[in-house]
């Protein structure tokens, strides 16, 4: 597999860092999000979780400190839900995207619209490791 580029993704590297840091893995880009991710809370890295949850969708999801691209391994076991990261270019705000049902919005299903992506990276922590 070749290296990717990291301006392929919509988020900037310094973000990405700091998903690693909370513990959380993030794909490769999907061009259907605009260069944007899905982020993944592994079992190990604490935090909220649904019991009995299993991980669908995405097959590998990369975990690298960008200077190695492409670091690619298999996906961790989860016990929460995926969540997508990604830019509204049209509206200029980021996009954190929280949807799990098919056929329209679940009940925990959720879409999160931010002016920045400090903004977008808090409700993640949130999500994955706030109050419950």
């Amino acid at each position: 597999m070749s290296a990717q580029n990291p301006a392929q993704y919509s988020s900037p590297v310094e973000y990405l860092k700091q998903l690693i840091g909370l513990g959380l893995w993030y794909s490769r880009p999907m061009p259907c999000f605009g260069g944007g991710v899905w982020i993944l809370k592994p079992v190990e890295a604490g935090g909220n979780s649904i019991p009995g949850y299993t991980a669908s969708g995405v097959a590998w999801v990369s975990f690298d400190e960008i200077e190695e691209l492409p670091t690619q391994l298999p996906q961790p076991e989860s016990d929460a839900a995926m969540l997508a990261l990604f830019k509204d270019h049209l509206e200029d705000r980021w996009v954190v995207f929280g949807v799990d049902c098919a056929g329209g919005m679940g009940p925990a299903d959720f879409i999160g619209l931010w002016t920045t992506l400090d903004e977008a990276i808090a409700d993640i922590n949130d999500f994955y490791f706030g109050d419950s």
